[in-house]
């Protein structure tokens, strides 16, 4: 009798695809990893097929009905206000997401619990348990809402990846799918928090509540375990508020990392069939950070144009890409400059892009970020600048959708700019107008632009219009030009400038290398120009104050930071390799559970059993990843230093050294003194009266796309507009106001 009930413990311990009597959990593991792999794998094929030139034209029947049905979607549902209080706006498109995450819980949850109600009823008629009809539904249900978050925690992980295949699919990027993984956690967290309180309601009610809390038994359920890991997850939860986000990203970021580890790790540890449930997500995750890990090795000296304005409120990062040709503009690194932080990471959007050799695709070149002085990180960042020293940076990126153009297939734009948010516009900018000197030279190059753009942007002080481009300035004021610009002041303390103010006040903020110096008539002509340096001109000479920057200059890269990953079929193979990986981990510690089981059964304990699938996960997951993926950055990085010891040999002459130039600010102040005075409005921007006139002159356009990138405000306005206009233009042949939200939001 006693070998009998060991060999029932044991095969209830035992997973049942190890055992081979139940199939049900190894059907589970190959759906979840088999979907994952094969939707990564034909994502990254599609991804390397060529793009087609055919457009089809805006007025096919095809065209009309992606219109409509885009224009569906994203109508926002009532009451606006509570929606946009909840979760920052709610349309049809989330909505029917929102149904089918409904959907796919209370099915999920049925299925697990279906065939628990008929049990209690016949424990109860045959007089066999010991607790009353109502506390077995009780701890019924209480545990219903336990198998509930296990499929919320594995959809958790699939919007957390900051360059992941979805992205592609669905043509977003990381800050449109984060909404979602903020939804889920939400979600998540208080489906445990109803778990919790219900045991806590059945463990009170029968007396128990102290023994049940502190229960840590050594096999099966550890209850206090499982507290910690709810414990954690409120505390991520906590953080995670707007609030905390904006004004204390450090604390945020902080809180999230160890809330997350906390969290996985007691989770496993309170039940440790959380593996089944939850590895392929996790593993999309940990092999996002092994990536990211792998760039953050590198480190490159600033380029000598970066620098702060005078009055310290902005700063201009210009830092070498060793393959910049794969950086979008208004895409998003994380840069890190350790002299200031070793650990603290900034989110930016891509400013400017620019080619030392446009003729050669693979060629370096340099990486633009602009910075305002809001907290800690960014205000000792331009107090570093303002010194003349150049930091080390490192950066991790681009990450953003990378297919195509955020303005391919857009007619006509509407931008709407403020502030510093300007940043991811005017990247957009300046690579539409070089693809427009490249359609004048050249007129069968395929670049498909938007007949109009218009921009609207409003600053509150004048040293942010600074970032302007005179080439952008010059482009508005020509005869049929296809950008119309509009600029707006809104501090009432500052006085408009006059034209020597003007031109004082631009060439103290910034300068961009290459925006303002020249108007080249072709691409190749940016190349040539005095400011375009090369690789031997950038070098470090550890004057900087950071003892870790001396530490790390081994690790220095003179041709510019690694990118993300090197082509798609390294991507393929590192999603191969990560979710063999963990797979193989849950393989290997329920092989490890089983032999203790036969050594007896007091030898095993579930919740080492828990704590060594997640430990033996990231490990595996992450070592099978590395495997792939650092062989690759270490080859890049002898190569290129082999190429900038050839190039420094040959070019030495050259050398700039680890100090910012000043000559190119008199340069621009020359040429802006030289120009009428800039017009800038007084007043705030009337958004409603710039749709107007937009939707007048383009009558007959199908589609005006609206861009808004600046604070949350002027989108949730502009986005209030738009739908506003659609509604009372219903049914008749107005365009329709498409709103597109192109800020990262932390």
């Amino acid at each position: 009798m006693h070998t009998q009930l060991v060999m029932d413990a044991d095969l209830r311990s035992v997973p049942a695809f190890l055992l081979g009597s139940v199939r049900q959990t190894y059907i589970l593991i190959v759906i979840l990893t088999g979907s994952t792999l094969l939707a990564a794998l034909c994502v990254l094929a599609l991804k390397s097929l060529p793009p087609t030139a055919v457009q089809r034209p805006v007025t096919s029947p095809s065209a009309r009905l992606k219109l409509k049905v885009k224009a569906i979607l994203s109508t926002d549902l009532p009451p606006h206000g509570l929606w946009q209080w909840l979760c920052g706006g709610l349309n049809v498109l989330d909505a029917l997401l929102v149904v089918c995450w409904l959907g796919l819980t209370l099915t999920w949850t049925y299925a697990k619990s279906a065939g628990r109600i008929p049990r209690i009823r016949a424990s109860v008629a045959a007089g066999t348990s010991k607790r009353s009809y109502s506390l077995q539904m009780l701890d019924g249900v209480a545990q219903s809402f336990g198998w509930a978050a296990t499929p919320n925690i594995l959809l958790l992980f699939y919007p957390v990846p900051r360059n992941c295949f979805l992205h592609w699919l669905f043509g977003t990027d990381f800050s449109g799918l984060i909404k979602y993984h903020r939804w889920l956690g939400t979600g998540t967290i208080w489906t445990v928090t109803m778990h919790l309180l219900l045991y806590f309601c059945l463990w009170w009610h029968t007396s128990t509540w102290v023994e049940e809390v502190f229960h840590w038994p050594a096999r099966g359920v550890s209850n206090l375990a499982g507290v910690i890991a709810w414990v954690c997850g409120m505390i991520m939860l906590m953080s995670s508020t707007s609030y905390i986000r904006r004004r204390w990203y450090s604390v945020f970021y902080t809180c999230h990392i160890l809330g997350f580890i906390g969290f996985m790790a007691f989770a496993f540890m309170h039940y440790q069939g959380m593996w089944y449930y939850t590895f392929p997500g996790f593993a999309l995750y940990l092999l996002d950070a092994t990536f990211r890990i792998a760039q953050r090795m590198h480190t490159t000296p600033a380029h000598p144009s970066s620098q702060a304005s005078d009055d310290g409120t902005l700063a201009t990062l210009t830092f070498r890409w060793s393959h910049v040709a794969e950086v979008l503009p208004s895409q998003i690194m994380w840069v890190n400059v350790p002299s200031v932080s070793v650990l603290h990471w900034h989110p930016v959007s891509v400013a400017h892009v620019q080619l030392d050799d446009t003729t050669e695709p693979n060629s370096a070149g340099t990486v633009t970020v602009h910075f305002k002085a809001y907290g800690a990180w960014t205000k000792a960042l331009v107090k570093e600048l303002q010194t003349g020293q150049l930091p080390l940076v490192r950066a991790t990126g681009p990450f953003g959708c990378s297919r195509g153009h955020k303005w391919g297939g857009h007619q006509v734009m509407v931008i709407f700019a403020g502030g510093i948010g300007i940043t991811p516009m005017l990247g957009m900018l300046r690579h539409m107008a070089a693809h427009a000197r490249a359609r004048k030279t050249d007129p069968s190059h395929d670049m498909e632009l938007p007949s109009k753009v218009y921009l609207v942007w409003a600053a509150r002080s004048r040293a942010e219009l600074a970032l302007l481009d005179q080439e952008l300035i010059d482009i508005a004021r020509e005869d049929e030009a296809w950008l119309d610009i509009k600029l707006h002041c809104t501090s009432k303390d500052q006085v408009m400038p006059s034209r020597t103010d003007t031109a004082k006040a631009l060439a103290s903020a910034t300068h961009l290398p290459g925006a303002a110096d020249s108007k080249p008539s072709d691409a190749r002509a940016v190349a040539s120009r005095p400011d375009a340096i090369s690789l031997s001109d950038v070098t470090y000479d550890g004057s900087s104050s950071s003892s870790w920057a001396s530490a790390s200059a081994f690790f220095i890269q003179p041709g510019g930071l690694m990118s993300y990953h090197f082509g798609n079929l390294q991507w393929a193979a590192a999603h191969v390799a990560s979710l063999f990986g963990a797979y193989f981990a849950g393989v290997l510690i329920y092989a490890y559970s089983a032999e203790k089981n036969n050594t007896g059964p007091s030898a095993n304990r579930s919740w080492l059993i828990g704590l060594l699938l997640f430990g033996a996960t990231c490990i595996m997951t992450m070592g099978m990843a590395s495997a792939v993926i650092l062989p690759m950055h270490f080859y890049r990085y002898l190569s290129d230093r082999r190429q900038a010891r050839s190039k420094n040999g040959s070019a030495a002459s050259s050398d700039m050294g680890g100090s910012a130039s000043q000559g190119s600010l008199d340069k621009k102040m020359n040429q802006l003194e030289a120009q009428d005075n800039i017009e800038v409005a007084k007043t705030r921007p009337d958004l409603a009266a710039v749709l107007q006139q937009t939707m007048a002159a383009h009558s007959g356009s199908q589609e005006i796309s609206v861009f808004v990138a600046g604070p949350e405000i002027m989108y949730i306005k502009a986005k209030q507009i738009c739908a506003y206009i659609n509604s009372q233009a219903a049914g008749k042949t107005a365009p329709f106001l498409s709103v597109h939200r192109q800020a990262y939001s932390l």
